[in-house]
């Protein structure tokens, strides 16, 4: 039986996961891999991250799901307020 889901991406300082959440907010699927940083040239006390190293840790996490999202909604929100857009339409599909 196919099963539309959100995707959410969360990327973090030491951390990146991809969550697929049905309509009812339950989590269906997870995945996750460690975020790891390198010591700024400038300064030893700074960290950073690769984009690309970012964008290739999200792209194995979402390779890992078994359910294929139907649309994604990008906000700097989360929970409740992601799954009321989604469920009133407003996340892109």
């Amino acid at each position: 039986m196919k099963q539309d889901v959100i995707l959410v991406l969360d990327c973090g300082a030491t951390n990146v996961r991809a969550i697929a959440v049905d309509r009812q907010g339950k989590i269906v699927a997870r995945a996750s891999t460690t975020n790891a940083s390198d010591i700024a040239a400038e300064n030893s006390a700074w960290h950073q991250w690769s984009l690309d190293a970012i964008l290739q840790r999200f792209a194995d996490c979402c390779r890992s799901l078994s359910s294929r999202p139907v649309g994604v909604c990008c906000s700097r929100y989360y929970g409740d307020y992601v799954r009321r857009r989604w469920r009133a339409g407003r996340c892109a599909g």
